[in-house]
């Protein structure tokens, strides 16, 4: 294959079908992929539903790795997952033409069918030299919002440069080259692009070489302020979110008013602060900083807020939601730089759209250099495909090292110089598909402790009840370079590529979807009736459940080791159930999906209200939705654990290989609906939340999580594992190879954690409740927040958690009844002088009261060793 005829080698591309993307221009632009090798071409057909589908919805849709997404609008249900989350460029099809035309891969930034990417076709550089770190952060992300290409170095492509100075030496770099129509403006250009959400001329912005720079100056300021009157626009983004912005940004008066008007704009509001002592998480939830070097940010993140750098607001106005920074690895804060210039200068090959620009920022925050072209002064090439002249050329020389993008994130994310002998580092391309591609690595796993009150509620909905199904019937994916739309069409009689079985398992066929599809219909026939009839009582505008079609389109199947598909429409759903259930036995069948509803999805207030009636008309169609898809996911599982050695347990103690009531912190957040059951049915069950019958905790290491502190709560904390034992388990059941999942518990145990001290939690009562501490006092800036804290510390058996205000007075203070040799008056602080003025309301009371003032830590410690110790002097402030 000739350079010319391999444009898109090695390319997966999706394109989405629309009324402006016609059949014949659909076509017309599959072929001209095939013959330009591309890898494979997939089409979509989007559903009637306008919901935007979530993130383990798009990585069941597709699972293999997506590099470029085709289509003629942004009116599909998973565009900005895809162009914002994935970074897969989301482009025309003039793309395909240009890039066959000028025989390689053209910019992608230029050809987005997103009107909010007014500026795609500009080249910007940003003079760093003249502008803050802060202000450079808020051009740059304000750019990229508005989808125009930031150039971190000067080239003849540029067509504007901001800056503050008519004399930038930018500038007059540019003029040697006789690149005169470069437009050289104020920043303000681009605010007042910004607000207005629309090109606007630069004429008014233009900064000459004749001006002063109090000119220029006076410029952008009286521009700025113009611009706090014309916001037309608004987004509820951030509704329920109050903002600090830290003292450390350094940004000039008319960029920390337009902050301020942006975050009002997408609903928040902005706290005002004298000294970082003053946060608490009661006035706000959010924190503004460019670094994590001030005091200000280690305040903020003490107390549990979100951190986030000013980037942050913009990667949630395109995601059009509110993101918690730590989700991904560049909207916090930036950590400090582990390499020099000499140690990292790196450039990448294959990366299209903003993943070349994701990969620059990355580099500069590590302290290294990017460069686009290879030479030999380059340290490493980060490459997405075994091959490619860069990929070649740097094999062949010692002194350049090739990776893929797992190494660059690992080493921000871990904050060191990550050794480069793991294999997986060098595996080109990434195994594991979308879930593990470029920019999908968070900084921190852990949720952050701060919700909303909102949040709190949607946290208690489990995913099941949340995701509603889309249909993947218009999905159809080529057998080798060719997408064929396949909604009506047999499926082909020859077997697809090898290729594209190592990504799918396989096709089903239009027979046998049919055939279960009518046992299907049978099985639920009884329950729809008696669904249909209830729920119109309790509903006047109830919706139709959609009926199953018997023709439906051959569906990708999506996870190693399965014969079928699990994520299915709900009339797909019904393909799952291979035993068909006669009309006499619609009633237990009622019956048992009441009673799964209700033991497995205790969140559902609506069937906890239907279920205490005797009536069993009182199910709504959403809830039969839930039943259907529970049922097809744990007839799935069997499927699969039909594979697989489940060995028994010890006789006599357990039907099941396991006993485990599982919470999990800092891992496991993203696993699938599917593997937890799988799971559950060999007897290991994950919570979301502690419950009563928890018995386990499974984490990276021992951490100071309120979900690891609350675990050794549990009535035992029988078991205490790493992640990896959860990771082993589900690799035998969907290897397929017949062996045993029962694995030994002892080579999972979390280290450093004493089993001795677990013993412990089968002794009668709780810890503070052994050690005489019922009641206890809190300042008013705990770390983490009062309601966590005193969720943590009523776990182990305190009674009484009182958060006392600022100004805190005797008749505030509770006092800790109780004998023994328990102190009187507790209280966990952080100041001295608080402590001080504790100590003195007690003594004013009780001379003879015993007072004890102590740190949170001292309450950690006690929680690892479960044992109060009254003399250990460690993290006591005083004790009199």
């Amino acid at each position: 294959m000739t350079a010319s005829s391999s444009v898109f080698s090695c390319l997966n591309l999706l394109l989405i079908q629309s009324a402006d993307f016609s059949r014949e221009n659909m076509d017309s632009t599959i072929k001209l992929l095939a013959d330009y090798g591309a890898a494979k071409t997939l089409i979509y057909k989007p559903g009637a539903s306008s919901r935007e589908i979530d993130k383990q919805e798009f990585l069941r849709k597709f699972p293999m790795d997506i590099h470029a997404i085709i289509a003629c609008n942004i009116d599909f249900s998973f565009y900005r997952l895809a162009a914002f989350d994935f970074m897969i460029p989301v482009v025309t099809p003039s793309w395909v033409h240009s890039c066959v035309k000028n025989a390689r891969l053209m910019r992608t930034t230029g050809f987005s069918p997103d009107k909010t990417h007014f500026m795609k076709d500009c080249y910007v550089y940003v003079s760093s030299q003249q502008f803050s770190a802060a202000e450079y952060e808020l051009y740059t992300s304000m750019l990229t919002y508005m989808g125009g290409c930031c150039m971190d170095y000067l080239s003849t492509k540029v067509t504007h440069i901001i800056t503050s100075d008519p004399k930038d030496q930018a500038v007059l770099v540019l003029k040697r080259f006789n690149k005169f129509e470069v437009l050289t403006v104020s920043s303000a250009w681009l605010a007042e692009c910004f607000v207005r959400q629309e090109y606007v001329s630069e004429a008014a912005y233009l900064v000459g070489s004749e001006m002063s720079n109090e000119e220029v100056t006076a410029l952008a300021e009286k521009d700025w302020k113009m611009n706090s009157g014309i916001w037309e626009w608004s987004f509820d983004i951030l509704k329920g979110h109050q903002f600090y912005l830290s003292m450390n940004l350094l940004l000039k008066s008319q960029c920390y008013n337009f902050i301020i008007k942006l975050i009002e704009t997408m609903g928040g509001r902005v706290v005002r602060y004298m000294d970082h002592a003053e946060f608490s998480i009661e006035e706000a939830d959010c924190f503004l900083d460019i670094t994590t070097s001030s005091g200000d940010y280690k305040s903020a993140k003490e107390k549990g807020l979100y951190c986030g750098n000013l980037n942050w607001l913009f990667y949630m106005l395109s995601m059009r939601k509110f993101i918690r920074p730590a989700s991904k690895l560049l909207l916090s804060p930036a950590k400090p730089k582990i390499f020099n210039r000499k140690q990292l200068i790196l450039t990448f090959t294959n990366y299209i759209g903003q993943q070349r620009y994701y990969i620059q920022r990355l580099v500069e925050s590590l302290g290294g250099v990017s460069t686009t072209e290879l030479s030999k002064k380059n340290t490493h090439l980060l490459s997405l495909f075994p091959h490619g002249k860069k990929h070649n050329t740097a094999l062949k020389w010692q002194g350049c090292t090739v990776v893929n993008h797992l190494w660059l994130e690992k080493c921000y994310k871990l904050g060191e110089q990550v050794g480069l002998d793991s294999e997986q580092f060098s595996q080109i391309p990434v195994k594991g598909g979308m879930a593990n591609s470029i920019g999908q690595l968070a900084l921190e796993e852990e949720p952050s402790i701060v919700l909303t009150e909102t949040e709190q509620m949607e946290s208690q909905v489990p995913l099941s009840y949340k995701l509603e199904n889309i249909p993947l019937k218009d999905l159809s994916v080529s057998g080798g370079n060719i997408a064929v739309d396949g909604l009506n069409e047999k499926p082909q009689s020859s077997p697809p590529p090898r290729a594209m079985e190592d990504n799918y398992d396989r096709l089903n066929t239009v027979g046998d979807k049919a055939q279960k599809l009518q046992e299907a219909e049978d099985m639920f026939s009884e329950l729809e009736k008696v669904m249909s009839s209830g729920s119109s009582n309790r509903r006047k505008n109830s919706r139709t459940m959609t009926k199953t079609s018997t023709q439906t389109a051959p569906v990708v199947q999506q996870t190693l080791g399965r014969s079928e598909t699990a994520d299915t429409t709900l009339e797909e759903v019904h393909d799952k159930c291979s035993v068909p259930l006669t009309p006499s036995s619609g009633r237990k069948a009622k019956a048992k999906a009441a009673e799964k509803l209700h033991s497995d999805i205790e969140s559902l207030n609506e069937f906890q209200k239907s279920s205490k009636r005797k009536t069993v008309a009182n199910l709504l169609p959403e809830e039969v939705a839930v039943v259907k898809k529970h049922k097809s996911l744990e007839i799935e599982a069997q499927k699969i654990l039909a594979h697989v050695d489940i060995s028994k347990g010890s006789k006599g103690r357990q039907k099941l290989p396991y006993d485990i009531k599982a919470v999990c912190t800092s891992c496991h957040d993203d696993i699938s609906e599917l593997n937890l059951e799988i799971l559950k049915q060999i007897g290991i069950v994950i919570h979301q939340d502690i419950k009563q019958d928890s018995n386990c905790i499974i984490a990276p290491k021992k951490a100071r999580t309120a979900k690891f502190l609350k675990s050794f709560s549990f009535r035992p904390l029988k078991y205490a594992l790493i992640p990896k034992f959860i990771n082993d388990v589900l690799s035998i059941v969907h290897s397929g190879s017949g062996a045993s999942v029962l694995l030994s518990l002892e080579e999972y145990h979390i280290p450093d954690m004493d089993l001795k001290v677990m013993q412990k939690t089968k002794i009668q009562g709780k810890l503070f409740e052994r050690g005489g501490l019922k009641s206890v006092n809190l300042s008013d800036d705990i770390p983490g927040g009062a309601e966590l804290i005193s969720s943590i510390l009523k776990a182990h058996g305190m009674v009484t958690v009182k958060s006392l205000p600022k100004k805190f007075q005797v008749e505030d203070i509770v006092k800790n009844e109780n004998t023994d040799n328990s102190p009187d008056y507790v209280m966990i602080a952080t100041k001295a002088s608080v402590a001080k003025r504790f100590a003195k309301l007690c003594k004013a009371t009780d001379k003879c009261a015993k007072i004890l003032l102590i740190e949170w830590n001292w309450c950690v410690k006690a929680i690892f060793n479960l044992n109060v110790d009254y003399e250990d002097p460690e993290f006591v402030i005083t004790s009199k």
